[in-house]
């Protein structure tokens, strides 16, 4: 199979600085003055899903539905809420802000808690943290930038943070990335996912490599790229078209395992003046192995081999987890660099080598506006006569996938032939 996939807009925005933030401004910004005096219900989202589920789980005796309420029974102002939040920003005075709570009783949340043995379990203060850490994380998915970090350790009142800084500082528990137990085993992504956030992630074999892979894509349009990993790689089957110029500039990348066969086979071939430009010689003692090391650490990303740039991977000599085995081909964004407008995935088995205009091409297909319902005709070289198709209406294209025709023959009877 092959897979292209669209530029995955790896963009970031520079943070503002936050100057005396209130309630009021927060209030203001939202378009809710007109609720700031009202009292409201706060349900936290993770309580009333499982308020849902709990409800899904109920059967009635009767046939006339029933009716819960999923409520905290405490009533509290708007602009209460808004003070919560405004104490917990960055650069404001921490304290604890105090609110009237009006308790408040009905039948229906009365039944919930004595039929479904529901009740919130999140209180005001930890559920406001919680959500401002989740928009945290989703203006800033790929963590702060670095420039916007290098402020923030000059001025802390800088307002870009993630949302794990924010809730740890905020004094709500948070869980260790790898803490599966701790985080109730809701799976986490990759570290170097474009998916995951910088603080809550698993590591991954291909962490060592990111900044590499990154650097060295950084002239790249478009990329071609295929993997060999989890196992002892003797050769790279698969070969690429490699042209040093072009418009758009198509770079291709082979990830194979450090330490494999292969690897030590192109270190072997590079002759002992590239070596030298390098600044790699053999120094007085030095043994065998540690000149290894040395070249391995300063020639990954560097060398062509087949039409590839070859990227070998710490760790991977042996069967990969399930997401180190897919990150590549599902999420690669975090590793090429963000002037990469398109990357296309081939399988190391794939029989035909894609060349360069075979990648220009599938990847301008990659994006495509709606197209609406259409006739088309066919001409059929056996009675000479054209047929009419009518085509559906198809949504925007952002990706597309290239897999191998049917393997199996049909009978005359239109039925699969046995393999």
């Amino acid at each position: 199979e092959a897979a292209v996939r669209h530029h995955w807009g790896r963009k970031e925005k520079k943070s503002k600085k936050i100057k005396e933030v209130s309630k009021g401004d927060l209030v203001r910004s939202a378009n809710l003055v007109s609720m700031a005096d009202k009292r409201h219900d706060f349900v936290f989202v993770d309580d009333a899903v499982d308020a849902i589920i709990a409800a899904m789980q109920y059967r009635s005796n009767g046939s006339v539905p029933d009716v819960f309420g999923v409520s905290s029974e405490k009533l509290v102002k708007f602009e209460s809420a808004a003070e919560i939040i405004a104490s917990q920003l960055p650069g404001q005075a921490q304290s604890d802000a105090s609110f009237e709570i009006i308790k408040v009783k009905s039948p229906s949340s009365a039944r919930t808690r004595d039929v479904l043995k529901w009740a919130p379990q999140t209180k005001l203060q930890k559920g406001l943290v919680k959500m401002v850490a989740w928009h945290l994380d989703k203006a800033a998915p790929y963590g702060v930038p670095d420039e916007d970090q290098d402020k923030k350790e000059e001025d802390s009142s800088m307002a870009l943070e993630t949302g794990y800084e924010f809730s740890k500082r905020a004094g709500v528990d948070t869980c260790a990335p790898d803490d599966m137990v701790c985080h109730g085993g809701i799976p986490l992504m990759p570290c170097a996912s474009e998916c995951s956030s910088k603080a809550n992630c698993i590591p991954s074999i291909f962490d060592d490599v990111v900044e590499l892979v990154s650097e060295v894509s950084a002239d790249c349009d478009l990329v071609l790229y295929t993997d060999s990993l989890g196992y002892n790689v003797e050769e790279i089957k698969l070969s690429a078209e490699y042209k040093d110029d072009g418009d758009p500039i198509v770079c291709n990348f082979a990830f194979v395992p450090s330490y494999s066969t292969i690897v030590k086979t192109i270190l072997k071939r590079v002759p002992t003046e590239q070596y030298k430009k390098f600044g790699i010689t053999a120094k007085e003692g030095e043994s065998s192995r540690s000149l290894l090391e040395r070249k391995h650490k300063t020639l990954n990303g560097h060398l062509l081999y087949k039409g590839w740039i070859v990227i070998w991977v710490d760790n991977a000599l042996e069967p990969l987890t399930p997401a180190d085995r897919n990150l590549l081909k599902l999420s690669p964004g975090r590793l090429f660099s963000s002037t990469v407008q398109h990357a296309m995935y081939v399988t190391e088995n794939f029989r035909v080598t894609p060349s360069y205009d075979d990648v220009n091409f599938l990847a301008h297909e990659t994006h495509r506006k709606p197209l609406k319902r259409r006739s088309v005709y066919k001409l059929d070289k056996e009675s000479g006569k054209n047929h009419k198709y009518k085509l559906p209406a198809e949504p925007e294209r952002r990706a597309i996938l290239l897999v191998s025709p049917l393997k199996h023959k049909l009978k005359d009877d239109g039925n699969l032939d046995s393999p």
